[in-house]
């Protein structure tokens, strides 16, 4: 999802109670970081396809000019200072939109440094190294995604944790 749609769930999400949402809109975020996590899926899905298929002969050949692997180097330098930049503002507001934003430009600065790898190893005599790299950075993503989807699932479905579930318990107890 791009900046501008994770920018306003969590303006959504910030919203107080009304009369049709009595506990608010905070899992508006949820929601959109659950998208996200389905994209990914879908595109680390889509990787892994054309990879395969890279493998077994059937697609174009990669191209690994030297041009080509500029522009991926000026890639992850943008990747990464927008990632960093996510992340601490997924910190500071203690956003799962952000959040999920930041996880998926990680993962397109790693997949970015895994496709640079790949082509300098193109370039260097190993033709499917490219396609090699391609399978590691799906298996990264689906990895994160099923991970970040499982963390905003339990919170849509309001699971507790194991000490926030033994604290209220003691809690009660106590009463």
């Amino acid at each position: 999802l791009p900046i501008s749609r994770t920018a306003k769930n969590v303006s959504v999400a910030g919203r107080p109670a009304d009369r049709e949402h009595p506990y608010g809109h905070g899992k508006a975020e949820h929601l959109s970081a659950l998208g996200e996590g389905a994209i990914l899926v879908l595109a680390s899905i889509a990787i892994a396809f054309e990879a395969i298929a890279r493998l077994a002969g059937h697609g174009p050949t990669v191209d690994a000019r030297w041009y080509v692997i500029a522009v991926v180097g000026a890639v992850i330098l943008v990747d990464a200072g927008r990632s960093r930049t996510l992340h601490r503002a997924a910190h500071q507001h203690s956003s799962a939109a952000l959040g999920a934003n930041a996880l998926h430009f990680t993962l397109d600065l790693v997949g970015s440094v895994a496709v640079l790898i790949g082509l300098v190893l193109v370039r260097a005599g190993h033709p499917q190294a490219d396609s090699i790299a391609a399978l590691l950075v799906a298996g990264l993503v689906l990895y994160s995604a099923g991970r970040l989807m499982r963390g905003n699932v339990r919170v849509l479905m309001d699971s507790a944790s194991v000490p926030a579930e033994q604290t209220a318990r003691a809690a009660i107890a106590s009463i």
